[in-house]
């Protein structure tokens, strides 16, 4: 059966490291879901939860289990 890895980029609208990330990202065809935490407040809270800061650009990539819940996330912020 076939990994399924996610990578989710958290960004805020105001973020130029953020542009930087996304235009690299799309440049090289890799998938991902831009979390933009300046539309979806919420998404505060899974910043300060998966890296402990709330710094963007941030890198959450993990892969589904199951159950179809993240298991061993990796972060990276710039």
């Amino acid at each position: 059966m076939e990994d399924k890895f996610e990578l989710e980029l958290y960004t805020r609208l105001t973020c130029p490291d953020c542009e930087d990330a996304k235009k690299y990202l799309n440049s090289n065809r890799i998938h991902y879901a831009d979390q933009d935490v300046s539309k979806n407040l919420s998404l505060e809270e899974d910043l300060k939860e998966i890296p402990g800061n709330r710094i963007v650009a941030m890198f959450d990539f993990y892969k589904k289990d199951y159950s179809a819940k993240k298991a061993g996330q990796i972060f990276y912020w710039f």
